[in-house]
């Protein structure tokens, strides 16, 4: 019998995930700005188009006789939004860095974005296998969900049982955090079948 330590995990609680959140907030917005800083200039920031929103105007216009018109003038307001490429391009560019990250980390032999590695945290399936990049992937986008409807889904973690947030449920996964570490003993392999 040889003894190993093998380690205990518990749920994450909101908190720990809180702090690794604003720590991985930190290295996806250095990442996405080095990388819109080198993409960013050749995309250009002159291109734009303007939709117009509200428009609160009196046009009055004179015709005289066969219709042509002798004067029009436009009196009023409109309140325009303007949309550059740059900006859509950077928010395209920042979602892209953050969801190949994330999805990367959480799938990779780490089990964890860097905020959560250095918190003692993994992200793993309901069975406690590590997920997939296509699991991982679905978490992400799911956590977009989780953050449209008023935050909601993240404070379900306070709440659940599994400290779960909505995206960690429509995924099928767990954020676990490691607690301790118990000895098992384990048996030693016995000879090899000749």
């Amino acid at each position: 019998m040889v003894e190993v330590a093998r380690p205990i995990y518990d749920y994450a609680g909101f908190w720990r995930r809180v702090l690794a959140c604003l720590l991985d907030g930190i290295v996806i917005a250095f990442a996405a700005q080095m990388l819109i800083a080198i993409i960013g200039p050749m995309l250009g920031g002159t291109g734009h188009f303007t939709i117009p929103i509200l428009d609160f105007d009196t046009r009055t216009t004179d015709f005289g006789p066969g219709r042509v018109l002798l004067r029009s003038s436009h009196i009023g307001s409109t309140i325009e939004a303007k949309f550059e490429y740059q900006t859509w391009a950077s928010a395209v560019l920042y979602l892209m860095v953050n969801w190949l990250y994330e999805a990367g980390m959480q799938s990779s032999k780490y089990q964890a974005t860097l905020g959560k590695f250095i918190l003692g945290m993994r992200v793993v399936d309901t069975q406690g296998r590590r997920i997939g990049f296509a699991q991982a992937t679905g978490r992400f986008f799911a956590s977009l969900l989780s953050g449209l409807l008023f935050c909601i889904g993240y404070l379900m973690v306070a709440f659940s049982a599994h400290k779960q947030a909505l995206h960690d449920r429509i995924a099928g996964t767990l954020v676990v955090h490691r607690v301790s570490a118990q000895s098992v003993e384990l048996p030693l392999p016995g000879p090899l079948p000749g």
